[in-house]
């Protein structure tokens, strides 16, 4: 009798705790100012796919908060479990795949096409004293619903690694992983691999390597290399691009690129293709998109941000578009055949007035503006514009179905 009276003692102070949290949540939430983007130019619903994580700054207190679309929630407002669960961007867009991507969240290493949904990963394995590097694969067919999973091994690898997977595509039913390769020493040899995974009959059958490079840490003789971000995260793509810095480091040690080359990989013909960019200055760092057709680059001066369209095919600038800047800081993405431009002011050091985000969404083909908005407080009980700001640090965008 005694254990199930201490059971529903403990089911009551649970059912208490609960309801006091979300009580004590409730109460603090209302003291909380509202945003929202209030629209300037074009559709409101080009902010569908946006999504940006922040904080909401308050009398010196910060609080973690999420834009999806023109809806602002504070992470206060989610139940225990969405805080503790989270959510990505690969289980926004991919919702009704959950027992797939259970437990996956490397973007890199998914592929979608309108048949397939693909996940491969890497391990290291020690097994009869070697190191054997596996990959993991999972597939899912959309039409069967049917889910699939192997292992296959790559190599004997060395003791000291780092392995990452930068891109998973799909050519004729067959998976191609491509690879950054790091054996630490005095100099890291760096290399990139593309594999080639016989699905039908789970085999390993080409590995290629495109790049070995010996990335020096002398300060006199320094070697990088960059990824362009694919606009394209999942889907499918034709080309890998990357790019090989040489520079130096200044007495400040600020690195400084001396050269600069740019490589496309065609997952298609298996051929490397030196990319001749007709400006110095434009350098193909993390910062730059990509599609199978584009390159995106930019530049800022004059308080404008001007966007720089780049054919790979035919190695020419096939577009310039300029656009105005509110402030130097801003956060610039590539997807959905738009640009996607967020300006706020990042080294404002008091909250004293309320200085608004400026959202701008392009059309890359035309230049047009289809939304242009700023962000303005709402909540009828924070009138004031005292002593409040937002900061956003993430800028993500869903692909449009």
């Amino acid at each position: 009798m005694k254990r199930y009276i201490s059971s529903f003692v403990l089911t009551l102070i649970v059912i208490g705790s609960i309801g006091t949290y979300y009580g004590t949540q409730a109460a603090s939430l209302a003291n909380l100012p509202g945003y929202e983007f209030k629209t300037i130019e074009g559709n409101e619903k080009e902010l569908k796919p946006v999504i940006l994580r922040g904080f909401a700054n308050k009398d010196s207190i910060s609080e973690p908060i999420i834009f999806e679309g023109n809806q602002l929630t504070y992470e206060r407002e989610k139940s225990l479990v969405e805080q503790f669960s989270g959510e990505d961007e690969v289980e926004k867009r991919l919702k009704k795949y959950k027992s797939f991507i259970r437990g996956k969240h490397d973007l890199d290493s998914f592929y979608e096409d309108e048949d397939f949904l693909a996940y491969a990963s890497l391990t290291n394995k020690y097994r009869n004293n070697k190191n054997v590097t596996t990959f993991e694969i999972s597939l899912l067919e959309k039409e069967t619903k049917k889910e699939s999973s192997f292992e296959l091994d790559v190599s004997e690898q060395g003791e000291k690694e780092y392995l990452r997977i930068l891109d998973v595509q799909m050519i004729d039913s067959k998976l191609q992983v491509v690879v950054n390769n790091q054996v630490e020493s005095q100099d890291s040899n760096e290399e990139i691999h593309v594999y080639t995974l016989d699905l039908a009959n789970k085999k390993v059958i080409n590995d290629k390597v495109i790049l070995s490079e010996l990335t020096s840490n002398a300060m006199d003789n320094v070697v990088q290399i960059h990824y362009p971000t694919a606009s394209n995260t999942i889907g499918e793509s034709h080309v890998f691009l990357y790019s090989l810095v040489k520079g130096t480091y200044s007495e400040s040690d600020e690195f400084v690129p001396k050269e600069t080359t740019l490589y496309k990989y065609d997952f298609e013909t298996g051929k490397e293709e030196t990319i001749t960019l007709p400006k110095k200055d434009l350098i193909p760092d993390e910062e730059i998109f990509y599609t199978s057709n584009n390159i995106y680059f930019y530049e800022v001066s004059d308080q404008q941000i001007h966007l720089i369209t780049f054919s790979l095919s035919n190695q020419t600038i096939i577009d310039e578009f300029s656009f105005d800047l509110l402030y130097d800081d801003f956060l610039f993405s590539i997807k959905n055949e738009r640009m996607y431009l967020l300006g706020f002011n990042e080294h404002e050091s008091q909250f004293d007035t309320y200085k608004p985000l400026q959202l701008l969404i392009a059309d890359l083909k035309t230049g047009k503006t289809l939304y242009k908005g700023e962000s303005m407080i709402t909540s009828s009980k924070q009138q004031s514009k005292m002593n409040h700001g937002l900061s956003i640090h993430d800028l993500q965008v869903y692909e449009i179905n």
